[in-house]
């Protein structure tokens, strides 16, 4: 229980910091202000264009190796699950814990490897939307070479910020729903490695997500 105040505690002070500074002083901030520089500076020249490609092909690397994981995770979580006998092979995992030795829970194996299948199921569809509008900002922004979209100016700026700024928030969830499943599975080896892995994961997170480009 303390594992899940700390981790929700921590998510939660970062968004009521992250809300309260200034834009310029956070990663979202500057993150946010540089996809509309970006959007503004291929939009601004036709020979920009080429730029969207090379971009969106490096998020749609980066989207689809998420997606891929997770489901290649899955796949091999159900097939342990029928080869083995999985409730008492996490059992005697949850056995080995250092301090605590093998204690009681509320929460069978069983429940936490679906957890695991849970979290991994989220960050496969949130990379796929992710891809999924890197993909329509790749088409947009290619299709701005054509004179008939001269007119559309304005309005396919504001659509491109507009999918960026989604795809990268759904980019953002699935690197988040990550930091969770390894305290999930650092679950699955009893308390002290719950702890452990969620203390680090919090340190980590707190460094990155307040970490200002400015300093």
């Amino acid at each position: 229980m303390f594992s899940k105040v700390l981790f929700g505690g921590c998510k939660l002070f970062l968004r009521h910091d992250i809300t309260m500074s200034p834009p310029e002083q956070s990663v979202f901030g500057v993150s946010a202000c540089n996809r509309k520089k970006w959007v503004e500076n291929i939009m601004s020249k036709e020979k920009n264009t080429i730029l969207v490609v090379q971009t969106m092909r490096n998020e749609l690397m980066v989207g689809t190796f998420l997606g891929e994981t997770s489901f290649s995770a899955v796949t091999v979580i159900i097939s342990l699950s029928t080869a083995l006998d999985l409730s008492c092979t996490l059992q005697a995992l949850e056995s080995y814990d250092p301090i605590l030795g093998s204690p009681s829970t509320l929460f069978s194996p069983v429940f936490k490897v679906g957890l695991i299948c849970i979290i991994l199921a989220a960050i496969f569809a949130t990379s796929m939307q992710s891809v999924r509008f890197t993909k329509h900002i790749s088409v947009m922004g290619a299709s701005y070479s054509s004179p008939t979209c001269d007119h559309l100016l304005g309005s396919m700026k504001c659509a491109i910020l507009d999918m960026y700024n989604r795809s990268s928030l759904f980019l953002f969830v699935s690197q988040r729903l990550i930091y969770l499943a390894f305290v999930v599975v650092a679950w699955l080896f009893g308390p002290t490695a719950l702890f452990v892995t969620t203390f680090v994961s919090v340190i980590h997170m707190a460094s990155v997500d307040t970490s200002s480009v400015l300093d």
